[in-house]
């Protein structure tokens, strides 16, 4: 069923077609889309000029709206060009606060109703956007016949840490794709990839929806590529509590992933080759900090809460392997990766055989902290060493996934 109201329905039967669709996501309370607005109304006007396109958001603050709405009452006169370019850029609000997955929902019908040849979905709360970015993505869908476009992004080896150490390695590992940032929320697609999506029966579902998009383009033979924006850096970084969550809401989902694609990646043997577009210029991230004691602390207080879960999980050998790193005092605690490997293959093999339960799931995150928290380092570590060590342990995923397909149900 489609999720537009009839109000944003009768809009679209006025605008009645469009070349580009842009999606504007993750709008915190107390943060602005000024930048993102900028960007996208500069780039479509410098790189798309005779595109006929329709910017979309979710319903926010009513400064944001106004924004949104009245892009002229920015004082930089260069937003002028957005009302210069022979063919005008329409804007949308979906008038009700609605859940991501359903808002990508409405995004990717209206992209299919228009007949629009890509769509470009971005966080609201991008602080680092500039007009490239959306030349970077949408530039191959439109003229390179790519069907899904994915950022790569230079961070801090304390941001990420989600993508790094569950989504892009078993992505990358099981499928053979090599999508550096899968989970990301800034990416472009053709309407073809989108109208597949509304044939699907996932709009129901708890899931990670960019990380569902990421997985299925790769899998079900789309044209994937990757584009290089650089900086990434938001106006908000997550709380213990908001991490947490989204690891229990990404490993939900690949694990629920893996049951469907199963036959691909247990014969899944090499690596696909993916095209990159752009280029990797060095820059300097972003500082992330992060409270290496507070995570820790949070990490042993759960433990202790799902500790006969995670045992019944485990096996033997594994959970005497993780006892034995929580053994040692404070930050002198070391989860190497192959222990990792063994944790998150366990729980997929388990979880295949007694359903998703949110309990089951959630008690993987007190070890997600233990390992991340062995990760953080009081120095400096270049962008090229930590792609270094993560290659490393891609690879070890790699060495060990007979394991996993040995033991999965």
């Amino acid at each position: 069923m489609n999720i537009l109201s009839r109000d944003i329905m009768m809009k679209l039967d006025i605008i009645r077609e469009a070349d580009i669709i842009v999606g504007i996501t993750d709008l915190y309370e107390d943060t602005s889309i000024a930048k993102v607005l900028k960007a996208v109304s500069l780039g479509l006007a410098k790189y798309f000029p005779d595109q006929k396109a329709l910017v979309i958001k979710s319903e926010g603050k009513s400064e944001d709206d106004r924004l949104f709405c009245n892009l002229d009452i920015y004082e930089d006169r260069e937003l002028n060009f957005i009302y210069t370019p022979f063919i005008p850029v329409h804007r949308l609000i979906i008038e009700k606060n609605i859940e991501k997955g359903n808002f990508l929902k409405g995004l990717f019908y209206a992209s299919d109703m228009l007949n629009a040849s890509a769509c470009m979905i971005l966080r609201g709360d991008l602080q680092g956007i500039n007009p490239e970015w959306i030349e970077g993505l949408l530039t191959p869908v439109i003229k390179g016949d790519y069907d899904y476009i994915s950022p790569v992004y230079v961070i801090h080896q304390n941001d990420g840490l989600i993508n790094d150490n569950l989504v892009y390695p078993l992505i990358r590992s099981l499928f053979g794709t090599d999508i550096r940032y899968p989970g990301a929320g800034d990416y472009a697609l053709s309407t073809d990839l989108a109208r597949s999506f509304l044939e699907k029966d996932l709009w129901n579902m708890d899931i990670d929806i960019d990380t569902w998009v990421a997985t299925t383009a790769a899998v079900e033979g789309f044209e994937t590529g990757q584009a290089f924006l650089g900086n990434k850096y938001l106006d908000k970084f997550d709380t213990i509590k908001d991490m947490g969550q989204k690891f229990t809401k990404n490993s939900e989902t690949l694990f629920h992933l893996m049951k469907i694609y199963r036959e691909i990646w247990a014969n899944c043997e090499e690596e696909k080759y993916l095209t990159n577009f752009g280029y990797h210029y060095k820059i300097s991230p972003s500082p992330v900090c992060l409270n290496k004691d507070e995570i820790i602390t949070e990490g042993e207080k759960s433990f202790k809460e799902y500790r006969s879960v995670i045992k019944k999980i485990l096996s033997k050998d594994t959970f005497d392997l993780v006892e034995h790193v929580l053994s040692y005092p404070g930050d002198g605690k070391s989860f190497p990766a192959d222990l990792w490997i063994k944790v998150l293959f366990e729980y997929i093999s388990y979880l295949s055989l007694h359903g998703e339960d949110y309990k089951l799931s959630k008690s993987i995150v007190p070890l997600f902290f233990l390992r991340i928290s062995s990760l953080i380092e009081d120095r400096e570590i270049s962008p090229d060493q930590v792609q270094n060590r993560i290659n490393s342990e891609c690879n070890l995923f790699i060495k060990m996934k007979d394991s996993l397909v040995k033991i999965y149900s």
